[in-house]
């Protein structure tokens, strides 16, 4: 095997690699620290197209508690993006439907481990729970265990003492067919910034010396995180994903049983003397090398960004819009020996939309419009963007993709609208073997109802179903089920909160005359759209004089948020039972096409509001002759972001 190389040039690596996989601890962070400059380098890969995922061996959080580490660290990061091994274990027991065997799981590690069982349903004992307990060892002294224990969980434990070590000999060596698992072999970890500390192979091998067993491995450099991943997001082509780490024995030794592009961070537990073996090297990590090496995420990736993204206007070749690092500033003004005057000041030109031929550093291209503020120059209206394999033809909006068409490096291709450079709002995805997503998006995931094509063999190869954050099932139940509990996870709070926002300005804004028009749905000449609502709600299309002045105000009053006297709720359809979408009223693009399905904006809003969606009930068990019962509210804005959300009444009842 040759010898790593420096990245002294990012665009070999950059050019061909869609997908980035972090390791954490000694790459994004050491311990509670953020390494300088890596929300710049993430910020900038996001913009470039890349898709990001952090992989961590670390299971002392779940995926929701690095959510929170992230966000305390000032990074924007999904769950979705996240892939613990404490989820990996939970991943793990889940594809063996270790859950249909009604065992439980005894737990050696911390809550993350727990809060990643207690997500898909699993029992456990342990963990957290047995941290002070102390093993009888007097005469006669033993401890007792649950023999309906199925598996072993060993993860990283800050309080790990004898009683668990012989809780778990005592299930491996006594109950048959008990399971050894292990989060992760890390011989170290970060736990300060200060020095190195024991790692989770510590543990394990206590256990592992008691029974003689060897675990089955999820974390680094088990297969089971990357095979989970690219099932998940139908990536095919494992060679266009990085694994960027700072060890040798799990991040690169992870990236190179995998087939993916590797690149290692002198950041974290290895230096350069050792990986260019001048320097001995640790146990375990012999032979193992990376295809390149960084002193810092923010180094040598950076600095990528700072001298390759920034092209100026005119000829192939243009200048850049700032001057490069280590160029001459601008000499001084040398003092004038006359008297001062008044200096004119410039108004800034307006800006411009512009026509031009961009050529990077990288080798990119750009050709097509651009806008021009002062100095200041950035994509903006139509044109083509060309990075090696990867291109974008469509419209631009300061710099970032708005809607188009994105054909990646694997061969899939993406045609639809954008935001912030990640597939968002309606969109139709192709998988270079065949299969197709068409549907809504949200932050570069499914997620929305939608069309699946070719997910399987036979003659009905087509599924019309909802996702959420890119994952779905085609079980009507558990269609209902996941729809349901993911959306209320989600948004329950703040579709009730901004609802019920709405429904106050609604009553403050009703007048003698009846309900302002901004809060009903348009009639359509044919009655179409009244049809979809009764169906909807099971009830007749809302009369505007059945919501009057006095009984919506009255209504409205008794939304007290110490008593909350009326029961609120989101909606889900009387009928279907399903949720209802966020929906569009403005959108006219389409990329569903015409061979099969004809989508114009009006009929994918018609379609989606018989489908599913959000709505706000709120409902009281008024007895009084008159007074309203229940008041419906559906949202019919096209984003997920409720400040922009509109609330239209679609239902009212009265005593």
């Amino acid at each position: 095997m040759s010898g790593p190389s420096k990245l002294d040039e990012p665009s070999k690596l950059l050019s061909n690699v869609d997908v980035f996989i972090f390791d954490c601890d000694g790459v994004i962070w050491r311990g509670d620290s953020l390494i300088d400059g890596v929300p710049s380098v993430l910020d900038q890969l996001r913009l470039a197209g890349k898709k990001i995922f952090f992989v961590t061996n670390n299971s002392t959080k779940s995926r929701v508690g690095y959510k929170s580490k992230f966000t305390s660290l000032g990074l924007d990061v999904q769950p979705e993006e996240i892939f613990s091994s404490s989820f990996a274990a939970a991943a793990y027991l889940e594809q063996t439907k270790f859950k249909d065997t009604g065992k439980k799981v005894y737990i050696i590690g911390e809550k993350g481990i727990s809060e990643e069982l207690d997500a898909i349903g699993v029992s456990w004992l342990g963990g957290e729970a047995d941290k002070e307990k102390k093993a009888d060892m007097g005469p006669g002294g033993r401890v007792e265990i649950d023999h309906d224990v199925g598996a072993v969980v060993v993860g990283f434990d800050r309080h790990i003492n004898y009683y668990k070590l012989q809780y778990a000999q005592l299930c491996l060596n006594e109950l048959p067919g008990c399971e050894f698992i292990a989060t992760n072999l890390d011989r170290v970890t970060h736990l300060t910034d200060a020095q190195e500390w024991a790692g989770n192979g510590t543990m394990v091998g206590a256990v592992s010396g008691c029974t003689g067993r060897e675990p089955t491995l999820v974390g680094k450099p088990a297969p089971l995180m990357i095979d989970y991943i690219a099932t998940k997001y139908g990536i095919t082509d494992r060679s266009h994903i990085c694994m960027v780490g700072d060890r040798l024995d799990t991040d690169i030794a992870f990236g190179r049983n995998n087939g993916l592009k590797t690149c290692l961070t002198l950041s974290g537990v290895t230096t350069e003397d050792e990986l260019m073996e001048r320097a001995p090297r640790k146990k375990g990590t012999e032979g193992i090398q990376p295809e390149f090496y960084v002193e810092l995420v923010e180094g040598q990736f950076a600095d990528f960004f700072f001298n390759s993204h920034r092209a100026g206007p005119g000829s192939r070749g243009g200048r850049r819009g700032r001057p490069r690092r280590g160029s001459d500033p601008m000499p001084p003004k040398k003092p004038q020996a006359a008297e001062p005057v008044e200096e004119e000041v410039k108004e800034e030109p307006p800006p411009e939309i512009l026509q031009g031929d961009f050529v990077f550093p990288d080798g990119s291209t750009y050709s097509g419009q651009y806008l021009k503020k002062g100095e200041s120059i950035c994509m903006h209206g139509d044109g083509h963007l060309q990075s090696g394999p990867q291109t974008f033809e469509g419209s631009f909006d300061n710099g970032m993709y708005k809607m188009g068409r994105y054909s990646s490096c694997s061969g899939a291709v993406y045609t639809g609208h954008f935001r912030k450079n990640q597939f968002h709002g309606v969109g139709d995805y192709k998988w270079p073997d065949g299969r197709e997503y068409r549907g809504t998006w949200k932050d570069g995931f499914m997620h929305g109802y939608g069309m699946y094509l070719y997910f399987s063999v036979g003659a009905d190869k087509r599924f019309m179903g909802f996702s959420m954050n890119g994952k779905f099932a085609s079980g009507a139940a558990e269609q209902e089920e996941a729809t349901m509990k993911a959306f209320l996870q989600e948004y329950g709070a703040q579709c009730v909160q901004s609802a019920t926002a709405a429904f106050r300005e609604m009553a403050e804004k009703t007048a003698a005359d009846g309900v302002p028009a901004d809060f009903l749905i348009a009639k359509d000449a044919d009655g179409k759209a009244e049809k979809v609502l009764e169906d909807m709600v099971a009830a007749p299309y809302p009369d505007a004089s059945a919501a009057t002045q006095a009984s919506l105000q009255a209504f409205a009053a008794r939304l007290s948020a110490e008593e909350q006297p009326l029961q609120v709720s989101v909606y889900t359809g009387l009928t279907n039972k399903k949720l209802v979408l966020p929906l569009s009223e403005e959108s006219t693009f389409s990329c569903l096409g015409t061979e099969d399905v004809h989508m114009d904006g009006a009929r994918l809003k018609h379609t989606q509001l018989q489908v599913a969606g959000q709505a706000v009930e709120f409902f009281s068990e008024a007895e009084t002759a008159g007074a309203l019962r229940a008041v419906v509210l559906l949202n019919t804005a096209s984003e997920f972001e409720w400040e922009a959300a509109k609330w239209k009444l679609v239902h009212c009842e009265s005593a």
